[in-house]
């Protein structure tokens, strides 16, 4: 069954446009159950696989603590692989298509508040270095577009204009959309820019290592965590969790939802009504507070 799975993971990347972060999120959960078939069931060839199989494996996975949400992403990517099997005329149907994953908890997404960001990115001292400029407009770019981890990874300076001030972004299956840059950010901008020239003349990418080379996801990831643990206990301190302060700040300050969609270069406005909930929670908590009918008698 390897040779399915080189061959999905070409189709994923040259058919669906798909990252190698994506791709190997993909690859990893469907190897799981493709394990699980071969010790659970025996089963050896594509051809055996059968609803039952896909049921029982999603059964193990809630009896083994996993979310609902990671569930569901996993039973997506089994999806994604019959389907393409289905495609290259491997299987006749989709054993996954029926298999319903289990309903998913509602939770609260919490985020870094407005103030400690704010704090962050105009009180806290960066370094007067390459590395201390870039890690400031890292923080600028992913609080101040909403992007996400990849698409600030292939940035390009090609794709930024600060003439009219927005940014090209490359998003999932390569889809382009444009996105405004405020004031502040784009004198950041500048003033990387110009240090990066100094120090990278030759540079592609905007955010790269203090070589020269484009900036990997990881890299990122810690950095960023580092100077969100300056301002913030919350446990999330990603750079997606920038990406959900964005959505939510700007809906709470009144922001349409589909404009909202559009900036973050979600496909259907389910997924990016999630924020609303935040900003629920956000009017419910100033509701008990503030009535005189909702308080603790």
């Amino acid at each position: 069954m390897d040779r399915h799975l080189e061959h999905f993971s070409s189709w994923l990347r040259d058919e669906k446009k798909y990252s190698h972060h994506t791709i190997t999120a993909y690859l990893n959960d469907v190897s799981g159950f493709l394990e699980y078939a071969g010790v659970f069931y025996e089963i050896s060839t594509i051809q055996e696989i059968e609803e039952q199989h896909v049921k029982s494996w999603i059964a193990a996975l809630s009896q083994n603590g996993i979310s609902a949400s990671s569930i569901g992403r996993k039973r997506s990517s089994l999806s994604t692989f019959f389907g393409y099997l289905m495609i290259a005329n491997i299987l006749a149907e989709n054993p996954a298509k029926r298999v319903l994953p289990p309903k998913r908890t509602e939770t609260v997404i919490r985020n870094p508040s407005e103030k400690e960001l704010l704090k962050l990115l105009d009180r806290i001292a960066f370094p007067d270095t390459y590395e201390g400029h870039r890690d400031r407009l890292m923080l600028e770019l992913l609080y101040g577009t909403g992007i996400r981890l990849g698409e600030l990874v292939k940035l390009k300076i090609e794709d930024v204009n600060l003439v009219d001030g927005f940014i090209k972004v490359h998003g999932k299956g390569n889809k382009e959309r444009l996105i405004p840059l405020h004031k502040k950010l784009i004198e950041e901008f500048k003033t990387f820019l110009q240090v990066q020239k100094e120090r990278h003349n030759s540079a592609a990418n905007v955010i790269t290592t203090d070589k020269g080379k484009p900036a990997y996801e990881m890299l990122i990831y810690r950095t960023i965590k580092n100077y969100l643990s300056q301002v913030t206990s919350l446990e999330k301190r990603s750079p997606h969790i920038l990406r959900h302060s964005f959505a939510t700040h700007l809906l709470n300050r009144g922001a349409d939802l589909n404009a909202i969609k559009e900036l973050l270069g979600h496909n259907s406005l389910a997924a990016t009504q999630v924020y609303t909930h935040v900003s629920i929670e956000k009017l419910k908590q100033s509701y008990k507070q503030a009535h005189p009918r909702a308080g603790k008698k």
